[in-house]
């Protein structure tokens, strides 16, 4: 964490920068002392265009290239996600039990953009802390707050790669004994049924499969299990 004196100097670097008349450096402290919220307040202003490109910019790129994120949701029946994530909900959702070693983070969502550190454009300290990142990982536009999401996250490094269309693409492992249930979309291609009947007895024996479809008066999914 950056120490008073450090702070103290390069706010008084950049004020001089900016032509405002502010004479010594002793002088500044105590005008900084008598005023401290005043100028920190001002640091923060001048600080804010290049927080923003940062996380916009250099945040971004170096985050992806070291983490993978799984997301992961609380409700199986949204008929937005089964629409925007499974082909027109044509695909499949697996309801898993989250191992305990799992680090999970609870997306948060809000009307602002994350309050992230002036820490993060002096150049002498490291640029980012942890909890800055986690934080602007786990937060979303409250657009988006009918997912109720959850993200967990894995260095890339430990998940397995696959390259298709000249991408690299990573994937996290799900083992067999977490996944609980299997749901199939309400328009599931039936000439699939057969082999994801035999997939689930195979390979997921303990698991429920399920299956979308509309409610009789509702704009709503319910969940019904196969024979």
């Amino acid at each position: 964490m950056m120490k008073g004196k450090d702070f103290r100097r390069q706010l008084y670097e950049m004020i001089r920068a900016q032509g405002e008349p502010v004479g010594s450096f002793k002088d500044f402290r105590k005008k900084f002392a008598a005023n401290r919220e005043e100028y920190v307040k001002q640091a923060v202003e001048h600080a804010r265009p290049k927080i923003s490109a940062y996380v916009k910019g250099p945040f971004v790129r170096e985050f992806s290239s070291k983490f993978g994120i799984l997301c992961l949701t609380e409700i199986p029946d949204s008929i937005l996600m089964w629409s925007h994530y499974s082909s027109g909900h044509t695909g499949i959702a697996l309801g898993i039990e989250i191992p305990p070693h799992w680090k999970m983070l609870k997306v948060k969502y809000s009307n602002t953009n994350t309050r992230v550190s002036i820490r993060l454009v002096w150049p002498e300290d490291p640029i980012g802390t942890e909890e800055t990142s986690l934080e602007l990982v786990r937060t979303k536009s409250k657009h988006w707050a009918y997912e109720e999401e959850w993200r967990a996250l894995s260095p890339l490094e430990k998940l397995q790669q696959e390259a298709r269309g000249g991408r690299t693409l990573y994937f996290a492992t799900i083992r067999p004994e977490i996944v609980k249930e299997i749901i199939l979309g309400l328009r599931f291609p039936e000439q699939h049924m057969a082999e994801i009947r035999a997939l689930c007895k195979g390979k997921f024996p303990q698991a429920q499969l399920l299956q979308a479809s509309l409610h009789e008066s509702d704009f709503a999914l319910v969940m019904k299990q196969l024979a």
